[in-house]
């Protein structure tokens, strides 16, 4: 049974969903932060897909630049190409866009805010021990 997200063609009124071009993307969903090298077994497992299925399409994803094949461990990473769609998605946001300068401005405040936390902290703990 596949663990992948629910398929677009469960939806009514949207065309029906590519499921090659699904199970690619959860190949590349199964890659997260520590995960730098997965083996078919390991994407499998976190798919819930195949191991034959896994291996058609970890090939195919090599071929189309997404993933890299490192053959001394038998696994597979991320490709360099897969951060070209990260920045393509960052520098077109507009949304990011509008929040990058209040994002710069918590950054700068946030060190300050710390420290006023801090002393917040330490009057009320010091309140609560001094004696009525």
């Amino acid at each position: 049974m596949s663990r992948m997200t629910p398929s677009l063609e469960q939806k009514p009124g949207i065309s029906p969903a590519n499921r090659s071009l699904e199970r690619g993307v959860e190949i590349l969903r199964a890659f997260r932060p520590g995960s730098e090298l997965l083996g078919n077994a390991e994407l499998a497992d976190r798919t819930g897909l195949s191991r034959s299925t896994v291996s058609r399409l970890t090939q195919t994803l090599v071929v189309a630049g997404m993933l890299a094949h490192d053959r001394s461990a038998r696994a597979y990473r991320l490709a360099a190409p897969v951060l070209s769609l990260a920045h393509a998605m960052l520098s077109g946001s507009t949304v990011l866009q509008q929040a990058a300068p209040l994002m710069r401005v918590a950054r700068e405040l946030a060190p300050r805010l710390m420290r006023l936390a801090s002393d917040i902290c330490d009057a009320v703990q010091t309140a609560q021990s001094e004696p009525l």
